[in-house]
């Protein structure tokens, strides 16, 4: 394994890959900040490319990435038979953009043989945008807000989105205590914790308890023991117990209500809820009446618009793209899932890489966030993908090397 996590010139591009991720929650949102964030960018992906030419290393392509390509060619093709081309026009530069910090991010982790040290990367950012967060608001204002009944964040960015980053934060900084035995991580996650719940989110709160779960589960599986059993029960339990007490405080009724009401039915059950269903049927019917093709990539708001009588995308990545670009646009897109996902599973097993445990803990339950939100064209889904492609590059190669020295 090359030892590039301590050269300089790596030293200098993990401090602005963080601050670059920061950077997506803090500014990304804001016109007056996007700026800064776009600065970042240039100057992570510009050293990584200065990193390649300096020490002469030719960018990296796998299936992952291939599959990407074939996604945004298939999206391009979809402008011929668009209602709007100049809206898949649109959504197709910038997935062009996203392909090429992939491609990027891909070779330079790849090279590194060290996704471990971009997981610590991602665990920092998520800190930075925490104390960020807090810092808008201050102590008092924040806990103010939460006790009024307000989900916060939405002076800074989307309050889902805040929810999730906040989620995955937690996540990594679980895994990091559990799995890595560094126990000051619990008490690092409790600030990303308190802002997830803040946002008012469900599917941050699904993703936390989904993650957490999961770690916990593919931990156990591997050595499996009376004493391991009990552990993984207890763990379960205090699980439990603490999200049902979170639930009992005043400053979280907010998500808590938000959850009770998008299980309720009729009268009692929450606006916003319903017409994510109705989106849902509305997307469904037109890709039953446009099964091959779709509509043309950016072009759902013209489906909701019809249907629900708002010009928006339909809050289901499943079916936005089922409607948007078909069953062969949808195949190709979530082609990339399964190939993460069913190498991971197989090389965690043999390789016995926690990395790859946490990666594909993400990269599952994103999947199954996908049924609430639309991720294909989102910065952090392309990011963690091209972080768990690299994961599994790095173990084949690591197992090919191997099988090579038995011969």
């Amino acid at each position: 394994m090359k030892n590039v996590s301590e050269n300089k010139e790596s030293k200098l591009i993990s401090f602005l890959l963080t601050f670059y991720l920061s950077s997506i929650l803090i500014f990304s949102f804001s016109k007056d900040s996007l700026v800064y964030s776009q600065l970042a960018f240039i100057l992570t992906f510009g050293s990584m490319i200065l990193f390649f030419l300096i020490k002469k290393i030719s960018i990296r392509l796998d299936i992952f990435t291939i599959l990407f390509l074939l996604f945004i060619l298939f999206c391009y093709i979809s402008s011929v038979w668009a209602k709007n081309p100049e809206r898949t026009i649109g959504k197709v530069y910038t997935l062009i953009q996203l392909f090429m910090m992939s491609v990027i991010l891909f070779t330079y982790l790849s090279y590194a043989e060290n996704t471990e040290h971009f997981m610590m990367c991602l665990f920092i950012s998520g800190l930075i945008g925490s104390v960020y967060i807090l810092g808008y608001y201050g102590i008092e204002g924040y806990k103010k807000l939460l006790l009024e009944g307000e989900r916060v964040g939405t002076e800074i960015t989307n309050v889902n989105t805040i929810g999730l980053n906040m989620a995955y934060t937690v996540i990594i900084g679980f895994y990091y205590g559990y799995i890595k035995k560094k126990r000051y991580a619990y008490f690092l996650i409790i600030l990303p914790v308190i802002l997830s719940l803040g946002s008012g989110s469900r599917k941050a709160l699904i993703l936390m308890v989904l993650g957490i779960a999961l770690i916990i589960l593919m931990d156990y599986r591997k050595n499996v023991s009376l004493s391991k059993f009990i552990k993984v029960v207890l763990a379960c339990v205090v699980l439990a117990a603490v999200v049902y007490w979170i639930s009992t405080l005043p400053a979280f009724e907010t998500i808590f209500d938000r959850f009770d009401a998008m299980f309720e039915s009729g009268s009692k059950r929450d606006n916003s809820s319903t017409i994510r269903e109705k989106m849902i049927k509305a997307g469904w019917k037109s890709f039953k009446n446009n099964p091959l093709t779709g509509v043309g990539i950016g072009n759902s708001n013209y489906i909701a618009y019809h249907y629900v009588g708002r010009s928006t995308y339909l809050h289901n990545n499943f079916i936005e793209l089922l409607a948007s670009v078909g069953i062969f646009g949808f195949l190709i897109y979530y082609s990339m899932y399964i190939y993460v996902i069913i190498n991971l599973f197989a090389l965690l097993e043999k390789e016995k890489s926690t990395t790859a445990l946490v990666l594909f803990v993400m990269i599952l339950t994103k999947l199954v966030l996908d049924y609430g939100m639309v991720s294909y064209y989102d910065k952090m889904t392309y990011i963690h993908l091209t972080a768990a492609a690299a994961e599994v590059y790095i173990l084949k190669k690591a197992a090919g090397e191997r099988r090579g020295e038995n011969k």
